[in-house]
């Protein structure tokens, strides 16, 4: 179980930086299709900047030493949860009533991501310094 543990906290950290990856994409790309000739700019750069700033805060509480192992979890598993269902409900919703495609590639890599942040929340260690047990002759 330890091993398993272990693989499922190195996945996160990896689906992290996968994540800020396509984010500073998404940023990048979106500002290029900013016209501001008719005064209309692309959403896209400011939902993925946002976006990236939560998973930085994650980054960093996660990286604090283990001391805040339970608050990493928590956070990951409601960013799991709200991010799962922003890429499947309302994606889903704007097929049926508009006719847009789903799933594409971007749906796919962010139930990855998202994925990696449930599964940790349920499974995952801090990779860092772990507390030390306390033993039975010592007050807790």
């Amino acid at each position: 179980m330890p091993a398993a543990r272990r693989f499922v906290s190195i996945n996160f950290l990896l689906a992290m930086a996968v994540v800020l990856l396509f984010y500073g994409w998404l940023i990048i790309s979106g500002l290029s299709e900013t016209d501001p000739n008719v005064l209309r700019s692309n959403r896209v750069p400011l939902g993925a900047a946002f976006l990236s700033l939560v998973e930085l805060v994650l980054l960093v509480l996660y990286l604090r030493r283990g001391e805040l192992i339970g608050l990493v979890r928590v956070f990951a598993a409601i960013l799991g949860v709200i991010g799962l269902i922003q890429t499947v409900v309302i994606p889903l919703l704007n097929q049926l009533l508009y006719g847009s495609e789903f799933p594409t590639a971007a749906h796919m890599l962010l139930w990855y991501v998202y994925g990696s942040h449930l599964l940790f929340a349920l499974l995952g260690i801090s990779m860092t310094r772990q507390p030390l047990p306390v033993s039975e002759g010592q007050p807790s």
